[in-house]
């Protein structure tokens, strides 16, 4: 491995290891588990979906996970959290089932901004 790539830094992406059953968090990497060490009297092992992630039943995970771990095939879900004349930010959520039928789930955050060009300009202003 070359040097000059490696960070301390951790990927900000979020990854969770989940028990399909009782649908509980089995292990989370670091930004995962970030704001829940803050939290005081949290548990982060054995905790439900739904407190490790907020957007949980807002976005269907659990649902997601039980067509996952019933199929096999993987879903991705997008939700856009907020918009502006600037661009948007979204969720985008990774499911997958192991081998060892447990769930995988991959989180991240992304930014997508509009281009000069792509904004609605009212009738009678220029774009320039």
């Amino acid at each position: 491995m070359n040097g000059e790539n490696v960070s301390n830094e951790p990927v900000k992406a979020k990854a969770y290891l989940i028990d399909p059953g009782p649908m509980k968090v089995l292990w989370m990497n670091g930004s995962a588990s970030k704001g829940l060490k803050a939290a005081e009297g949290i548990q982060i092992e054995n905790i439900g979906i739904e407190a490790a992630i907020p957007m949980a039943k807002f976005m269907g995970l659990s649902e997601a996970i039980s067509e996952v771990y019933r199929t096999g095939v993987p879903q991705h879900i997008r939700s856009s959290m907020i918009s502006s004349r600037k661009g948007n930010i979204s969720t985008i959520v990774s499911i997958y089932r192991m081998p060892d039928d447990r769930i995988l789930i991959l989180m991240d955050v992304e930014w997508k901004g509009r281009r000069r060009g792509d904004l609605d300009i009212p009738s009678g202003y220029s774009k320039g």
